[in-house]
């Protein structure tokens, strides 16, 4: 009988709490893979970045974000309220109503709006905005994987209209209801988008051909399908004379290089964000462990756009 086989059978005996037992075996399991990363850079010649990520990982568990500023979020800071009515409950984002589905008890809303914050943190390689690539006054968005909106809701007041596109019918409701006092400017797409056009699916090039006349900024975070939103894109990226696009490439390992290539080959100007996520959600995740979190493009010949690998 392994280890892990016989605190299970104690646990189980008990009646110990089976959540208590599962973070045991991911606290096992993280404790373990960071001592792989550990070991797979030792010897290496480390950039300044990948040395700061290492230093981190020294001295603290293992993170999908390794850098010091997760410190600062908390759940049990995150005072959570409930409207009446809407009958759902929301947290106060920048004193603005950032509402959640019904079934999200109270502690696992503090946990999602927490991990939120590090997301969009000012130092997180996750955050969708930075100089040079940020929502400018009267921009037409579209914001492509909402979940909860978070993005649009910071970009709420300078967008002259955002286009929500989220396909999990659970944030709908609490979409429409963060939305409301901005109901004239927001349009919210409960359809998924992808690389076809059908009853379920839509993809960027059908809508914005048949809805929108002019785009200016697209952020794109749908949990690994970005390759097929992009692959419907295609004309809309092309066609249009300038448009930033801020898109994830830590899912898949390869997704950073593959998106590189699609967008310098159709003349736009690429970047990085800085730092690096370990995503270990990630079924095929190996090494180089290390990946980077946004690639953020923009159609312009200004050379400082361009970040060298």
């Amino acid at each position: 009988m392994t280890l892990i086989s016989f605190i299970k059978k104690i646990y189980t005996r008990f009646g110990i709490d089976k959540t208590k037992f599962n973070d045991y075996i991911i606290a096992n399991k993280n404790s373990k893979l960071k001592q792989e990363i550990l070991s797979y850079y030792l010897n290496k010649q480390l950039s300044e970045e990948e040395k700061i990520a290492i230093n981190f990982l020294k001295k603290n568990s293992l993170s999908i974000y390794p850098y010091e500023f997760i410190k600062n979020y908390r759940p049990s800071d995150i005072t959570v309220f409930k409207d009446i009515s809407t009958n759902l409950h929301y947290v106060n984002h920048n004193n603005k109503k950032l509402f959640f589905p019904k079934e999200m008890a109270e502690s696992e809303i503090k946990r999602y709006y927490s991990e939120s914050l590090k997301e969009q943190d000012i130092n997180s390689p996750h955050r969708y905005i930075v100089n040079g690539f940020q929502v400018n006054k009267d921009d037409i968005v579209l914001d492509v994987g909402s979940a909860e909106g978070i993005f649009a809701l910071d970009i709420i007041y300078l967008a002259k209209h955002v286009y929500i596109f989220e396909s999990d019918e659970k944030w709908i409701d609490p979409l429409k209801a963060t939305f409301d006092p901005w109901k004239n400017k927001v349009t919210i797409v409960n359809q998924y988008v992808s690389d076809i056009d059908n009853d379920n699916n839509l993809t960027l090039d059908t809508y914005c051909k048949n809805f929108i006349t002019k785009i200016n900024f697209i952020k794109i975070d749908v949990e690994g399908n970005e390759s097929r939103v992009i692959s419907g894109a295609k004309k809309t990226l092309e066609l249009n004379e300038k448009i930033i696009v801020t898109i994830c490439t830590y899912h898949k390992q390869s997704d950073f290089m593959d998106f590189m290539n699609i967008f310098q080959n159709i003349k736009y100007s690429v970047k990085s964000s800085d730092g690096f996520m370990i995503f270990y959600f990630d079924l095929m995740f190996g090494q180089p462990y290390f990946r980077r979190g946004l690639l953020r493009a923009i159609k312009s010949s200004k050379p400082e756009f361009i970040k060298t690998l």
